[in-house]
């Protein structure tokens, strides 16, 4: 059995659904959970039906943003029908709480603070999670730091934590750690020689 929401996570899902539904306060009583079983369900371009899909995103949508295509495919997978699907989110992208821009922005942000990695890496993943090619051009050419900034400061961090072994060693981990974030077999070099150079003086 499920554990109920947390208050903060009801209250985020209250203002969502609240947005969503262009009101200010809440009209009725909190609606019980819709069933996983699509055959239970109203049909999908009804009121009620359109209803319970929009749930289903907004509740996804507490979690963390997704892209519309994330949200498309994850509703299909659920059963439910395209046209419904598609009204569901031309609704909620018209009151801004599905922007694939936004999305891409945050995404390239929090991933490059927190797993350092390389443009190419993020433009794979934004691509994998169906972001047109030319919002992730643009977020990606507006990225404030290159990656030889960002591969040097992952470099320096992990080997504060290698200072006890042999160089071959560390830089073999280096070398690793830096192509499985995506960065150019030049680029590798270029950080694990200077970081050598630094060691030495």
């Amino acid at each position: 059995m499920t554990e109920p929401p947390t208050p903060e996570r009801a209250a985020l899902l209250a203002r969502l659904r609240l947005i969503a539904a262009g009101r200010s306060e809440p009209a009725t009583p909190p609606e019980p959970e819709i069933p996983d079983d699509p055959s239970t369900e109203p049909n999908a371009l009804s009121p009620a039906g359109l209803e319970s899909i929009q749930r289903r995103v907004l509740d996804r949508l507490a979690g963390r943003a997704h892209s519309r295509q994330e949200l498309a495919r994850a509703l299909a997978q659920r059963g439910c029908p395209e046209p419904a699907v598609t009204v569901v989110l031309d609704r909620l992208a018209a009151v801004g709480l599905i922007d694939d821009l936004a999305f891409a922005r945050a995404w390239v942000e929090q991933r490059r603070q927190r797993k350092g990695l390389s443009l190419v890496q993020l433009g794979r993943e934004l691509r994998a999670k169906g972001v047109s090619a030319d919002i992730v051009e643009q977020v990606l050419e507006q990225s404030p730091e290159s990656d030889q900034t960002v591969a040097l400061e992952l470099a320096r961090s992990r080997l504060s934590r290698w200072s006890g072994l042999e160089r071959p060693v560390w830089e073999r981990r280096l070398a690793g750690l830096l192509s499985r974030r995506g960065f150019s077999p030049a680029l590798v070099r270029q950080v694990v020689f200077q970081l050598r150079d630094e060691t030495v003086e």
